[in-house]
């Protein structure tokens, strides 16, 4: 009795192992983290919006007019001046 009970529980873990090689094998499990990452996305509230904080993007048009990053210092000085003219308490840049 004790040996087709062994033989039954290796058997189940052998083929556990191959399942999971295989959901392994074929990113079965990088799939799965896709579309809980997605559905968890969907669940996440907007942040408030806060009228003190202003985003400024570096568009096509800009790249356009001003030519290829990165852009000479005095160009890039300028833009700080002018938002501290406007008010501007800091500025903070990420550039990819």
């Amino acid at each position: 009795m004790k040996k087709s009970s062994l033989l039954v529980t290796s058997v189940i873990k052998i083929l556990i192992i191959l399942v999971f090689g295989l959901f392994c094998y074929f990113d079965i499990f990088e799939m799965l983290d896709y579309r809980l990452y997605d559905a968890l996305f969907h669940l996440k509230k907007e942040p408030v919006k806060n009228e003190k904080i202003l985003v400024l993007k570096i568009d096509d048009a800009s790249i356009k007019e001003q030519g290829e990053w990165p852009w000479p210092r005095d160009v890039i000085a300028d833009a700080l001046l002018r938002m501290k003219e406007l008010g501007a308490y800091s500025a903070v840049f990420d550039i990819e």
